[in-house]
């Protein structure tokens, strides 16, 4: 039999190795030396069983190709199967060799079939293996398209069909030829405040909105000032739009509330309302103390560099002969030298009253907050503390992170500011009070004032009253509490007012 050199790398005359090529079996023999091939007549067009191959194809009807040999299919437990993903474990034989096994592919025959598909709209064929081919209804939502036939405007989305809900959306959701046909979109509307005039869109699904209020499409709200106006379109006028600023000269008297702080011609500078405390305005700054109730910032000041009071301005609880005034200014020096009397005499020459330690802690913290800052842990330095401050007072504000919200400031460090509250033992001890905030002086006080040291940075204890001295809350700690005719370089206050009813 005339042979054919066989030029293939994986030819092994010595064993005589077959090879499936081309559909077709070869066999080789050693003949005179020389490696041949020749057909082999007596073997299938396929490999049987423990023969090589490399697809199913290769394999003789009911052997299937594992690990590059024709073998018997094991049998598989379909209930064991994870279906789950592509490739995973017990999902059995993989005929058309598309990663899904045969236990979780409804037609293992052809490829473009298996769970990882996406269904084909009307095409009859159940195409992601979900039990459904959608043919005529591809959104599976009841109704055929209307090129099958059926009503369905849109057989893309579950939600769209004869008899849904319509929706404000832009879209005809009941299939009625009408657009949003329950809302009045389009139609000429007025924007609040000062936002113009617009059109009706939607909002939400269920609400409208004029297209030039706030989120609309042709937006006209801005910020809101104090100028009188309903910028931002809300319904109300001038809130949260207060102006640090003092109503003085002209102003003072116009019946205007020309700072938007709500109070309209109030006497004393600054004053901004108590935070969660309806009714009552607090200082937005300490007092400085004029000779004059204007609070444009001319005039004689008192308790500046020295304890200069006239003697018409007693510290203690004796009548003044002499009106002082009470202004809260920002960027000047407060009024130090300030005895509770002092504080409470200028605050009445201005028609306002001390403040309530309760009032002073609402409006010296955010929400639970200790510190005015937004921390319920003291950072020295962010106020003028003994701590980290400039060891002296400072103008009212020069610590502008020292806050509450914006709106009061120094209410811990610069100066110490006595409030009304009066000893808890008030019986035994009638004139003693309280000082709120403490002040930049690095001292911790005992026995009602009698008896101050330097705080030691190395003593928890010492720290911890400082610490609680410094916090927006008042407490009974020693270091707060002195005679009511007590006079100290660092000692100040602010006023407060109760609003009208």
């Amino acid at each position: 039999m005339a042979g054919v050199a066989w030029t293939g790398s994986e030819v092994n005359c010595n064993k005589g190795w077959s090879k499936v090529g081309e559909r077709m079996k070869w066999y080789f023999l050693l003949v005179s030396g020389i490696c041949v091939a020749a057909c082999n007549p007596f073997v299938e067009a396929v490999s049987g069983e423990g023969e090589p191959c490399k697809e199913a194809a290769d394999c003789a009807t009911r052997l299937v190709c594992h690990s590059g040999y024709c073998e018997k299919p094991k049998e598989v437990d379909c209930s064991k199967a994870d279906c789950s993903a592509p490739g995973t474990e017990g999902q059995g034989e993989d005929k058309d060799l598309d990663n899904w096994g045969a236990c979780c592919d409804c037609d293992d025959e052809h490829a473009e079939v298996n769970p990882g598909e996406k269904e084909k709209a009307y095409n009859g064929i159940d195409d992601d293996c979900s039990g459904k081919t959608s043919d005529g209804d591809f959104d599976l939502d009841g109704y055929d398209a209307i090129e099958y036939g059926g009503d369905d405007c849109d057989d893309s989305d579950f939600d769209i069909h004869p008899g849904a809900e319509e929706i404000c959306n832009g879209m005809d959701d009941d299939c009625d030829a009408e657009t949003d046909e329950d809302f009045e979109i389009g139609e000429a509307c007025t924007g609040m405040g000062q936002c113009g005039d617009g059109v009706w869109e939607c909002a939400s699904e269920s609400a409208t909105r004029c297209s030039t209020m706030p989120g609309g499409s042709q937006d006209q709200s801005s910020e809101e000032i104090c100028d009188r106006l309903d910028n931002d379109c809300d319904g109300e006028t001038d809130e949260d739009a207060i102006v640090l600023e003092p109503e003085s000269g002209a102003e003072a008297d116009d019946g205007i509330d020309n700072n938007c702080n709500g109070l309209v011609d109030e006497k004393g500078g600054v004053m901004v309302p108590v935070n969660g405390i309806d009714g009552v305005w607090i200082d937005a700054y300490e007092m400085t103390v004029f000779d004059s109730p204007d609070c444009d910032g001319t005039g004689i000041r008192y308790g500046e560099n020295s304890n200069d009071y006239p003697d018409g301005f007693p510290a203690d609880g004796t009548t003044p002969t002499v009106t002082l005034y009470a202004c809260s200014l920002p960027g000047i020096i407060p009024s130090g030298y300030m005895s509770r009397s002092r504080v409470q005499f200028a605050c009445l020459a201005q028609g306002k009253r001390l403040c309530s330690g309760i009032e002073f802690k609402n409006a010296c913290q955010f929400g639970d907050a200790v510190f005015p800052y937004d921390s319920y842990i003291i950072v020295p330095g962010v106020c003028n503390d003994p701590i980290g401050g400039a060891g002296h007072v400072v103008p009212t504000g020069t610590y502008a992170d020292c806050s509450a919200d914006g709106s009061t400031f120094d209410m811990s460090g610069n100066l110490a500011e006595w409030v009304s509250d009066v000893h808890d033992d008030h019986e035994n001890h009638p004139d003693v009070g309280y000082v709120a905030g403490w002040s930049y002086s690095a001292e911790i006080c005992d026995n009602f004032g009698k008896q101050c040291d330097p705080y030691d940075p190395d003593s928890e204890d010492s720290m911890d009253s400082l610490k609680e001295a410094l916090s927006c809350p008042v407490s009974n700690y020693n270091s707060e509490e002195f005679p009511f005719d007590k006079v100290r370089r660092d000692f100040g206050g602010r006023c407060c007012m109760d609003g009208p009813d």
